[in-house]
C-alpha cells in the first residue's frame, strides 16, 4: 500500500504483488505491478502496467500521452485523453472523451449520463454504452470485433503504404523525363547525377514498399484469424451524427 502520490518523493513503482495507492499518480510517472492495480486518487499523464486489473476509483485526466494497459480488467470513472488497453474488458462509469480505448473483450460504459465524445473505440467482443457522440456532432470511431492493437497497426501501415506508392510513382515520372532529356541531347553530368540519385531512391522505396506490404499482409492475417464476427454495438439512447462504425471491417458512417 502506497499512502501518498506516486510522484518525486516515490519516484517509479515496481511490484511484483498487487498494489494499492491512495493518491494520485502524476504525470511523467511509471507503475508496473505484476498482480492487481488500485487507485483512489487522479491519474495524470503517467504510464500504468498491471499484470492482473486495474482499478481507478477517481478521475483519469490525461494531455494525451498518459497510457493504462492491464492484463486482466479495467474498472475507471470519467476518462480523459488517456489510451485505455485491456486484454479482457473495459468498465467506464462516466464519460469518455479524448480517449483512445481498445479491449480484447467488451467496452461498457454503464453510467445513466455515459457519453463516447472525440474517441476511437476497438472492443472485440462488443461495446454497451448509452450515447455515441453529442449535439455538437464531435467524431467518434467505433470498431467492433477486430483485435484492437493489430487493427491499429493495420491503419498505420496503410498510411504509410499509401505514401510510399505516391513517392514511387512521382520518382517514376521524374526518371522517365530525365530519360527524355537524354534522348534529346542533354545529358550533362549534372542530369546523370540527378538520374542516379532518382534511380537509387526508386530502388529504396520499392524495397521499403514490398517489406511493408508484407507485414501489412501479415497483420491481416492475424486479424482474420483474431476478430470476433459475433460482437455487436448495443446504444441504448442515441448516436450522433459524426459517429463511424465498424464491424468486422463493414463501415456504416451516421450522416443526420
Amino acid at each position: 500500500m502506497i499512502k501518498g502520490n506516486i510522484d518525486f518523493s516515490t519516484g517509479n513503482i515496481e511490484s511484483g504483488i498487487a498494489t494499492i495507492i491512495l493518491g494520485d499518480v502524476k504525470s511523467g510517472f511509471k507503475v508496473n505491478v505484476k498482480k492487481d492495480i488500485e487507485i483512489n486518487g487522479t491519474i495524470e499523464d503517467a504510464e500504468i502496467y498491471a499484470g492482473g486489473g486495474i482499478v481507478a476509483r477517481g478521475e483519469i485526466y490525461g494531455r494525451g500521452n498518459g497510457k493504462i494497459t492491464a492484463e486482466g480488467d479495467i474498472s475507471a470513472q470519467n476518462c480523459q485523453k488517456m489510451t485505455l488497453i485491456s486484454r479482457k474488458d473495459i468498465i467506464l462509469n462516466g464519460r469518455a472523451a479524448d480517449c483512445k480505448i481498445i479491449a480484447d473483450g467488451k467496452i461498457m460504459i454503464k453510467s445513466k449520463k455515459s457519453e463516447i465524445l472525440r474517441c476511437t473505440v476497438i472492443a472485440k467482443d462488443g461495446i454497451k454504452v448509452r450515447d455515441v457522440g453529442n449535439d455538437n456532432y464531435e467524431p467518434v470511431k467505433i470498431v467492433i470485433g477486430m483485435p484492437g492493437e493489430f487493427y491499429l497497426e493495420r491503419e498505420v501501415l496503410n498510411v504509410k503504404i499509401k505514401q510510399l506508392k505516391e513517392s514511387v510513382a512521382k520518382t517514376e515520372k521524374s526518371l522517365k523525363l530525365t530519360h527524355k532529356m537524354r534522348a534529346f541531347g542533354k545529358s550533362a553530368k549534372e542530369q546523370k547525377e540527378k538520374r542516379k540519385k532518382l534511380e537509387q531512391n526508386y530502388s529504396e522505396s520499392k524495397r521499403k514498399l514490398g517489406e511493408l506490404s508484407e507485414k501489412r499482409d501479415s497483420i491481416v492475417a492475424e486479424i482474420e484469424s483474431k476478430k470476433n464476427n459475433d460482437a455487436s454495438l448495443i446504444v441504448f439512447n442515441k448516436i450522433y451524427p459524426r459517429v463511424s462504425i465498424n464491424i468486422c471491417d463493414k463501415k456504416l458512417k451516421i450522416t443526420c
